[in-house]
């Protein structure tokens, strides 16, 4: 028998109210709510990267701002992420639920088989980095040796990550506390421009570095998807997958308010964001 799972699909919101969102999404996951996928999208371009980063260590932030680049700390690990191009999803599930392993990499493994399932659905051929082993070789060349590009998520795949034709279109990092997951990934559908994917790193040329290393949907596909169509593909590679039946709902007005704070005292603010007081 399937079991019903939450849909969202909440639009374009600022990079802090989409770290929200899924905050609330994950202490909601402790109130006994419905297992949620959500898809969403960014107002404005937007860098959000690793819980554990010193963002402020590897981008010029006085170059973002000029550029109106958002910057957000994800309350999950992982790399920075450039979002604006891209179809961006979360999981919020109890760790007790039946359906999600134990195991944190058996987790990433089950999650990125939806990815493929759903990309399999629009024709697109994909698998996982670990399948690709020819990529070892062709990473190692260019993020082996760098701190930096390790930190930038196009350019760094890891075990469970989902490739096409051995280039990065797909990556995803997680947090597990209080007996709840949550996972938020991206799907490349389009290539940032290149003056906005220099402004990651510090380092000179890496849209160059990106482009040999990553992929987007519409690179590859010849009748251009939309985030919409992409979303529905994907959702469906959750319910093959998993065997499960989506629910559409919209955020609750408890779930906004308690995000739009959230959204004000935490992932607005430096001293979350950049680990700094507000001079």
């Amino acid at each position: 028998m399937k079991s019903d799972w939450r849909l969202l699909q909440t639009g374009n919101n600022t990079a802090a109210m989409n770290m929200a969102i899924d905050e609330t999404l994950m202490r909601q996951q402790r109130e006994c709510a419905l297992p949620t996928l959500r898809f969403y999208g960014w107002t404005r371009p937007s860098f959000s990267f690793g819980y554990f980063q010193k963002i402020a260590e590897e981008v010029d932030l006085p170059k973002c701002q000029e550029r109106g680049i958002d910057l957000v700390r994800r309350p999950t690990g992982g790399g920075t992420v450039i979002h604006g191009w891209d179809l961006t999803y979360s999981v919020a599930v109890p760790l007790d639920n039946p359906l999600i392993p134990k195991d944190t990499l058996d987790s990433y493994r089950l999650i990125s088989e939806c990815i493929i399932e759903g990309l399999r659905q629009l024709g697109i051929k994909a698998e996982r980095f670990y399948e690709v082993k020819r990529c070892e070789a062709h990473y190692s060349e260019r993020a082996g040796g760098d701190e930096t590009l390790r930190n930038i998520c196009l350019t760094n795949p890891t075990k469970y990550d989902v490739l096409i034709g051995g280039r990065k279109v797909a990556g995803a990092a997680q947090r597990r506390k209080q007996g709840v997951m949550l996972h938020q990934g991206y799907i490349a559908l389009d290539m940032p421009p290149d003056d906005v994917t220099n402004l990651v790193s510090k380092q000179d040329d890496l849209s160059q570095v990106v482009t040999t290393s990553s992929i987007a949907i519409n690179a590859i596909c010849q009748s251009q998807l939309d985030s919409s169509k992409l979303a529905h593909a994907i959702a469906s590679g959750f319910e093959a997958t998993l065997n499960i039946g989506l629910i559409s709902e919209k955020l609750k007005t408890m779930e906004i308010d308690v995000a739009t704070h959230l959204a004000k005292i935490k992932y607005k603010t430096d001293k979350w964001n950049f680990k700094i007081s507000k001079t």
